[in-house]
């Protein structure tokens, strides 16, 4: 296999994921809410044979509590680097180190993003350098790359509005070719919350499966937002 899904996962303790989710929701519901995410995510991916999972995981010497959780569905790294670029280039270095030529990395706050969507992102990785998800808060919620390129992940002020806009700009001057996907729904703020809660609904009173398979996390969301429904 020459390619490989790297997760980046938090381990959902109350009070340091999710923070900014608060005060709509708890910080005991907003751990909640990323734990049955990350499910979500890793469930899906995982069970992909088109490519390998990685889970890169923190805080530091959480491993045990990750195997516990999440099992063997994927291998298991730390993340490591000063900052989410840092973390970023030094999962793409490991990822090529252990023999993968095109990688991609998401986030398990995504659970709008689809095996299509992971699919698609290798299959572009054959003809240009580089391939990002925009998502609706100025940022990615997917980068893919054949190699890894420190330029691309250093001077960016990361958790702004001009993340992609820097880094489509970077990838330029370097001479990157670059491919954008459609736009994707991250969960970072509780208006966030709300919007996938309600795209989330739609799907369920479609039918399940629908595109976006994230039964856990709209299950958790019912509950805390569709109690008065």
């Amino acid at each position: 296999m020459d390619q490989v899904l790297v997760i980046f996962a938090k381990y959902p303790e109350p009070g340091s994921v999710k923070t900014r989710l608060s005060p709509g929701l708890t910080p005991a519901q907003a751990a909640h809410l990323h734990r049955a995410m990350t499910e979500d995510v890793v469930s899906l991916h995982a069970g992909n044979p088109a490519h390998d999972t990685i889970v890169c995981f923190t805080p530091e010497g959480s491993g045990d509590k990750f195997k516990s959780w999440l099992g063997e569905r994927a291998r298991l790294l730390p993340q490591e680097g000063d900052d989410l670029g840092g973390r970023q280039l030094n999962a793409f270095r490991r990822a090529s180190d252990l023999g993968y030529e095109k990688i991609v990395i998401i986030g398990s706050d995504c659970p709008c993003v689809t095996r299509s969507d992971i699919e698609s992102t290798f299959g572009n990785l054959e003809t240009v350098d580089l391939v990002l998800g925009p998502s609706q808060d100025g940022g990615y919620y997917l980068i893919g790359a054949r190699e890894a390129n420190a330029t691309l992940f250093e001077g960016i002020e990361w958790g702004g509005q001009q993340v992609l806009e820097d880094t489509l700009r970077k990838a330029e001057a370097a001479g990157i070719s670059t491919k954008l996907l459609d736009g994707r729904l991250d969960i970072d703020l509780y208006d966030d919350v709300k919007t996938l809660y309600s795209l989330l609904k739609a799907e369920e009173a479609a039918g399940w499966p629908g595109p976006v398979l994230a039964r856990a996390t709209f299950e958790d969301l019912d509950c805390i937002l569709g109690a008065g429904d």
